[in-house]
């Protein structure tokens, strides 16, 4: 008889008890182990054990875990992530989990899926459990893109979000070549990044280092 050893504290599951769940449709729609902490106001630690479960989930049963839609999970992870300020790491869940429900049927061109109404910038429609999280995003893309308008004059050609959407983002999404989702989300996390950025530099800290921001405008 194996040594029963929790993976978590909130589900306590064998390393043979699991393997033996992999397979179960909707395995990911169904269990969340991460969440509680997430829920306690601790996303890393919501972030640590998430990474840690789908790791340890892949090592056990590399065919069932392929074979799994982990948009939920993915989707929640982008949210701890968000909320640790690792923009980076969170566009690139929200992006897997978009890749996650387009290959179960999402309509790539519409934001059938909590994970598109991210990559969409779409925060006004209600069932996606980031909204204020895109709605934040949304805000930002929109001030930037105010501050690009005047910037061109009373006579310039203007841009909006909605042209955003429609002219640059629903392009790639929607791109056979997936890897230009990449101008997508480098896009999203350079707002974000510009943000938080701009709050540690308003700390008037001197610490001899200007990394953070050399490095957040190279990929701007």
């Amino acid at each position: 008889m194996p040594v029963r050893r929790p993976l978590f504290r909130e589900f306590d599951l064998s390393e043979l008890e699991l393997r033996q769940l992999l397979p179960s449709p909707d395995f990911f729609g169904r269990v969340h182990l991460y969440l509680s902490d997430l829920f306690d106001g601790n996303p890393v630690a919501a972030l640590n054990r998430g990474v840690t479960f789908l790791r340890e989930c892949r090592r056990l049963d590399p065919q069932a875990y392929e074979r799994q839609h982990k948009g939920i999970p993915l989707y929640w992870l982008g949210i701890a992530a968000f909320l640790a300020h690792d923009f980076q790491t969170a566009v690139f869940l929200f992006d897997a989990a978009v890749s996650e429900d387009i290959r179960i049927g999402a309509n790539p061109a519409a934001s059938d899926s909590p994970a598109l109404k991210f990559i969409y910038i779409r925060g006004d429609p209600p069932e996606q459990a980031a909204r204020e999280l895109v709605q934040k995003t949304e805000s930002l893309v929109t001030s930037a893109i105010s501050l690009y308008n005047k910037r061109l004059g009373a006579t310039g050609d203007v841009l909006s979000v909605e042209e955003i959407r429609t002219i640059f983002l629903q392009r790639v999404v929607c791109s056979p070549e997936r890897g230009l989702r990449t101008l997508a989300t480098t896009l999203l996390s350079f707002f974000l990044e510009a943000d938080h950025r701009s709050q540690l530099a308003s700390l008037g800290l001197d610490g001899g280092t200007s990394e953070p921001f050399f490095t957040h405008l190279f990929k701007g």
